[in-house]
């Protein structure tokens, strides 16, 4: 045990000096190592996420354009609805004028007419009666 440390007496200074140089090279060269190992992983990272965005840009500029189309569609069905609306009431209102007038002929013939006057005027059946009033039955 005594001649390693009599042997190490014997090295010269230099060489401990490059062995602890060589040491802390080491050390350094595995940190160099792992930080380039990480500066990959974040470009990866980075290149991923930068692909994901276009993706999502992509998606985006498709889904103002079919947004956009329904717009237009749906302000054209909406005007289209409001005119079948309105020609609708326009409609109801010619047909409601026309019954109106017909009940008013037909009432007005009712009363010039002798024989019609005479029915109209007539007591309805019992039976017909009871009939409409309890919705079931037939004549």
């Amino acid at each position: 045990m005594r001649a390693i440390p009599a042997l190490l007496a014997k090295v010269p200074l230099w060489i401990y000096l490059l062995l602890i140089a060589l040491l802390l090279l080491g050390v350094q060269q595995l940190r160099v190592q792992h930080y380039r190992t990480q500066a990959i992983t974040l470009q990866s990272a980075v290149s991923t996420f930068e692909s994901a965005q276009k993706t999502n840009l992509a998606t985006i500029k498709t889904l103002q354009g079919v947004n956009a189309d329904w717009s237009r569609k749906c302000a054209a069905d909406q005007t289209k609805a409001l005119a079948e609306a309105q020609n609708s009431v326009q409609g109801d209102a010619q047909r409601k004028a026309q019954a109106a007038d017909s009940i008013k002929t037909l009432r007005a013939e009712a009363q010039n007419d002798v024989s019609v006057k005479a029915w109209y005027d007539q007591r309805v059946p019992a039976g017909a009666v009871r009939m409409l009033t309890q919705g079931r039955g037939t004549y």
